[in-house]
């Protein structure tokens, strides 16, 4: 009915949207959330050809309700959740519609108590099977070996090492590559890339309770793209913020005493304003807590909201990089846009030391609390994996490597099928050079005829890592050219 007397007969439009919805979260739980793709080769896999149409990542969230509603009104209520992973609808892929689906199929759901008692469960939980917890030990670094180039522990800010067989880190991934781990061309690339909305943040505990307020409340701005453009483009707060405001209250009784409110007011912000001025920030922080008020009571018809405020926190995007450590205040991580998912985002395991794992939002599958925990849980099964087979200690570039050089191998062996209609070709028309010139290369008994190939090849001769050792041996056993020419040298 609400969305019929906006715009008449678009309840079966609606319908058809919620369930376009729930087949781009069907597909992703199947093929996305379930697995890592540590491996290119993953996402070429031939299920997954047909998603690049049927979910729809060329599209962007609001030109896909373009194609389902008319009005202004329905194209905003059905886009603006774009925000709850940090992006704009104008350029978030139409797959994130699943967020509508979620939203209105699987409903939103409170944790009495308050959110803290998911965490204080998962402790209790942990804690039941041996774990234990060290708080109030805030971590330096992460330990590292060069030698075996493994993790070795963390090192926390009073010198204290904590020694480990494997390290799983839960911090912001693009401040944990920067901050606790050497400094390589990798980590510095993860600061370049796109990172999602910040915001301002404020808590009010009332005095009284403001009825007129829901659970869940959302304020769109009038100039809505000029909105996102400030925030994403301009990377600072909107002339006219739209903003979210959540009242536990109503939920959860014990969320504040008898006949008073908290509310949370989450107001999105260009994640750039990390590096503004204290006074620059402060006179944003005053500009939105303002307009939020205005807001509030021109909607509620009252005049006195601001008097009922008994109690005020802010948390501003310097808030969330410097107490939290949330790289650029960035509080959601790296983007979802193409380029930054499956497989193009950091993996859950550290290329360079195999006994590092990574959960959190800028790692895969991404971001939101459902999602994390997905990944945390991709994590435990690939701990377990690696632990099963012995191959924990064992380099990601080990396998990336043997990968390189069977791929190198096979392109020689169809090159030496091809090899003699190459010749008869080079003699037909003249070119016999060409063939002597190749008999002569000393990589030609292990078939690579391309010169790209031969220099693949002989880029891993000069590798030196422990990880080709045994490939090398291997090489150099079969192969009286790979052995005349150092590679078995090399292999020990």
């Amino acid at each position: 009915q609400a969305v019929e007397e906006v715009e008449p007969g678009s309840f079966p439009k609606l319908l058809n949207f919620i369930a376009e919805g729930h087949e781009h979260m069907r597909v992703s739980v199947r093929d996305v959330l379930s697995q890592n793709f540590d491996y290119f080769w993953k996402l070429l896999r031939p299920r997954n050809l047909p998603h690049l149409w049927d979910l729809h990542l060329y599209d962007s969230m609001y030109s896909r309700i373009c194609k389902y509603f008319k009005t202004d009104k329905l194209r905003k209520a059905f886009t603006f959740q774009a925000m709850y992973m940090g992006q704009s609808p104008f350029d978030a892929p139409a797959t994130y519609s699943l967020l509508q689906y979620t939203e209105i199929g699987d409903g939103i759901w409170y944790p009495q108590g308050g959110f803290n008692v998911v965490i204080q469960r998962l402790e209790h939980i942990a804690e039941n099977y041996g774990a234990e917890f060290h708080y109030k030990a805030p971590v330096a670094r992460i330990s590292t070996d060069s030698t075996t180039q493994l993790a070795t522990g963390v090192v926390l800010e009073d010198g204290k090492h904590v020694p480990a067989d494997l390290v799983v880190c839960n911090a912001d991934l693009v401040y944990a590559y920067n901050e606790f781990l050497p400094q390589t061309n990798y980590a510095n690339r993860l600061t370049r890339k796109e990172f999602t909305s910040s915001s301002i943040s404020i808590y009010w505990g009332l005095s009284r309770k403001v009825e007129g307020l829901k659970g869940h409340n959302v304020f769109i701005a009038e100039k809505y793209r000029e909105s996102f453009d400030r925030i994403f483009k301009d990377g600072t707060l909107p002339d006219e913020p739209s903003f979210y405001i959540h009242v536990p209250s109503r939920m959860d009784p014990s969320a504040a005493p008898a006949g008073k409110d908290c509310i949370t007011v989450l107001i999105p912000a260009g994640a750039a304003l990390f590096n503004a001025s204290t006074g620059e920030i402060n006179g944003l922080v005053t500009r939105a807590r303002r307009q939020v008020i205005d807001c509030i009571e021109k909607s509620l018809g009252m005049d006195d909201f601001e008097d009922l405020i008994e109690t005020e926190l802010v948390n501003t995007p310097q808030t969330w990089e410097n107490k939290f450590h949330v790289w650029k205040g960035s509080i959601l991580g790296l983007a979802h846009s193409i380029p930054q998912v499956l497989w193009f985002r950091p993996q859950t395991r550290h290329a360079d030391y195999p006994n590092l794992f990574f959960v959190g939002a800028s790692t895969h599958p991404g971001t939101g609390v459902p999602i994390v925990v997905c990944s945390a849980m991709l994590v435990v099964k690939q701990i377990l994996q690696h632990v099963t087979a012995g191959t924990l200690h064992v380099h990601e570039t080990l396998i990336r490597q043997l990968y390189i050089f069977f791929m190198v191998l096979l392109f020689g062996y169809i090159n030496m099928l091809l090899w003699p209609l190459r010749l008869a070709q080079s003699i037909i028309f003249g070119k016999p050079g060409a063939v002597q010139e190749q008999l002569r290369d000393p990589y030609h008994d292990l078939n690579f005829t391309n010169k790209a190939q031969r220099n693949v090849l002989k880029s891993l001769d000069s590798m030196n890592s422990p990880a080709m050792a045994r490939v090398r041996a291997k090489l150099a056993a079969i192969s009286p050219a790979a052995a005349e020419y150092g590679l078995k040298t090399k292999l020990t």
